[in-house]
């Protein structure tokens, strides 16, 4: 009975110890160091990892910018700094095995500053004012870097280089008389950037503070970017254009504000 009893503590301390070196072994052992963007020199700065969930696990690069820290959590994790954007990678997915791993990568830091492009997208489809996923995912970095850093001033600048545009002519009657009204293509142009402008505000309504940005519409330059071909096929244009169109949103930082003075 004694035996019995001895071999089933033994059983249990056993699997208790498995358990518990099973337990320090499922971690990723993430290492690299941190880089100034422009210069490539070693960067010393303190930076946080947030997960999916919001938790922040504070991090520090050495004088060599060297850098490692142990993660238990599968996630995709952000990384953050307060006065600096991680340009490469913002992200880091992060996935946890069975056995110790390790992770090596290297992140590039640069400052906030002003004039400092965050990103550009296609934002909205041609001729269309509704943002697309890529321009809504745009909009919700610069809400990100404004819960990092609410000093941030966004300059969101709306383009219409991506539409075609006819001349329209109309005949209004006024009065006893007929009149042609001529709808010019940067007119047309305009009406779309003011509805596209709509709706980033909507989009931004009590997610970023108004004081922290402005949105202005870039001329249209009247790029006909549509040949011959291409109007015969009108399945085509949509894609034709898009081919051929650059960014419609682009976001910059336009200025660091000072919060303790009166500020936009």
């Amino acid at each position: 009975m004694r035996i019995t009893a001895i071999l089933f503590l033994v059983f249990v301390l056993a699997v208790g110890i498995a358990f518990a070196q099973k337990g320090q072994s499922s971690v990723v052992l993430l290492r690299g160091k941190a880089i100034e963007y422009r210069t490539n020199n070693p960067l010393q700065i303190n930076f946080f990892l947030v997960s999916s969930a919001g938790k922040k696990i504070p991090v520090k690069s050495s004088n060599d910018g060297n850098f490692q820290i142990p993660i238990s959590q599968s996630d995709l994790y952000r990384v953050v700094a307060n006065d600096w954007i991680c340009r490469e990678p913002d992200i880091i997915d992060i996935k946890i095995n069975d056995n110790y791993s390790e992770h090596d990568l290297n992140l590039l830091f640069e400052p906030f500053k002003e004039n400092l492009e965050l990103g550009s997208s296609l934002a909205f489809l041609p001729n269309q004012s509704e943002l697309q996923p890529n321009g809504k995912s745009l909009l919700d970095e610069i809400i990100f870097y404004n819960k990092v850093n609410p000093k941030l001033f966004f300059k969101i600048s709306i383009g219409t280089n991506d539409s075609y545009f006819k001349k329209i002519t109309k005949t209004e009657k006024v009065g006893k008389k007929q009149r042609k009204i001529i709808i010019t293509e940067q007119e047309q142009a305009q009406e779309l950037a003011s509805f596209r402008i709509q709706s980033i505000k909507q989009y931004l309504a009590t997610k970023l503070p108004e004081r922290n940005f402005e949105i202005i519409a870039l001329p249209y330059t009247n790029v006909k970017v549509l040949s011959k071909t291409t109007k015969k096929k009108k399945k085509s244009t949509e894609q034709t254009i898009l081919a051929q169109a650059g960014p419609n949103m682009t976001i910059v930082i336009s200025k660091i504000m000072n919060m303790g003075t009166q500020s936009r």
